[in-house]
């Protein structure tokens, strides 16, 4: 190709004028084009740089203010999640809970934060939301599991207040039994006194029946000290019971108070991410 004259040079051909013009108009067009494009990747980098802040700073602002999530390991939000978002607004829908209410209610509490964002933001913490659903399941489960502990821990708790009810009546039954065969001793001789001047004849029925009552009383104290005695590492089993009942019942409070930190922790949940 012959170069393009200078402009102003004296060239009437009748191609000269539409080549170069051609050459400069393209040339052109390729410089606004590159411009465009190089315009367009800054802006979908600085997006995306704007919705990975806004996914990292939720996830901190999750565990700088609830315990569950500060106690869970760290939630790394995925780059290319966040891109995906970013490029196709209409993939962003919440996780899929799979039937678990528990997990639909913290997944619900959580999306609340990405239906009120827009633009990145929105890409941002819906790539946040969906990073951490092992950790929402793993919530979920501890909190299903709670529940289903503390039924149990009710029943044992039964158990173990009917278990030290029987040993205080067995305690109770054999210091009765004792003090009315030790009162039973002197009221026994006076009996058979009374029953010698009286009726001689019946003197050892007398004898027999105060002796058979003698050897209830005392029996009766001594078989239920014998089967109430020490038991697993207790002075007697009365201490055992009363022990386990304790033990019961604390574990009972310990689950109300998981529970109840977990009721308390979804609530935070709402109020973080519904403003």
């Amino acid at each position: 190709m012959r170069p393009c004259p200078p402009r102003g040079a004296d060239d009437r051909g009748p191609g000269a004028g539409s080549d170069c013009g051609g050459a400069a108009g393209s040339a052109d067009q390729g410089r606004t084009l590159d411009s465009a494009d190089r315009g367009g990747a800054r802006a979908l980098a600085d997006d995306l740089q704007a919705a990975e802040s806004a996914a990292v700073a939720f996830i901190d602002e999750l565990r700088g203010r609830l315990d569950g999530w500060r106690q869970a390991p760290q939630v790394y939000v995925d780059p290319a999640l966040v891109l995906a978002f970013l490029l196709h607004p209409g993939q962003v829908r919440p996780p899929d809970s799979n039937g678990d209410a528990e997990a639909g209610e913290l997944f619900g509490a959580l999306w609340q934060r990405v239906g009120r964002s827009e633009g990145p933001l929105r890409a941002g913490h819906a790539a946040a939301v969906h990073a951490a659903t092992g950790t929402v399941r793993t919530m979920a489960e501890n909190r299903r599991a709670w529940r289903g502990e503390l039924d149990l821990a009710h029943t044992d708790l039964d158990k173990a207040r009917n278990r030290w009810a029987l040993q205080i009546f067995l305690h109770v039954a054999k210091i009765l039994m004792f003090v009315g065969a030790i009162a039973l001793i002197p009221i026994g001789f006076t009996n058979l006194g009374y029953v010698r001047s009286t009726d001689p004849a019946s003197t050892t029925s007398a004898f027999n029946t105060w002796i058979l009552w003698e050897a209830l009383l005392f029996g009766g104290a001594i078989a239920i000290a014998t089967t109430t005695g020490g038991h697993n590492g207790f002075r007697t089993r009365r201490h055992a019971a009363q022990a386990g009942r304790a033990y019961a019942a604390a574990r009972v409070e310990e689950l109300r108070a998981g529970i109840a930190a977990g009721d308390e922790e979804l609530r935070l949940t709402r109020e973080i991410c519904g403003r």
